[in-house]
């Protein structure tokens, strides 16, 4: 039998809010009165590599819209880079800035 306690536990996927700044106002979303901002890039590489140890799979979303973040295209070649599947949800209005990412 394995040892349990050294067994590390894996998920689907896990979601990290990259920022929480959205350009609509859809009716379907919560308001909550947190200070709007990005996720800095340093921190986020932080936070991508202690989900790699549970996960091979994340999310680029939570509240806000993530194709806004001004290092959208470094967080994407991060993510590669440490072999990251990437899956986001998006509102649709920069696919075609962010196209080529």
């Amino acid at each position: 039998m394995r040892n349990l306690k050294n067994m590390k536990t894996r998920f689907r996927h896990i979601y990290l809010e990259i920022t929480n700044i959205c350009n609509l106002s859809c009716p379907f979303c919560s308001i909550d009165d947190r200070k709007k901002e990005y996720m800095k890039f340093d921190d986020f590489q932080r936070y991508a590599l202690m989900c790699k140890e549970y996960t091979n799979s994340i999310y680029l979303h939570i509240k806000g819209e993530p194709l806004m973040h001004p290092n959208f295209t470094e967080i994407l070649d991060y993510l590669e880079a440490i072999n990251l599947k990437v899956k986001l949800t998006t509102n649709g209005d920069f696919l075609n800035k962010n196209q080529d990412d």
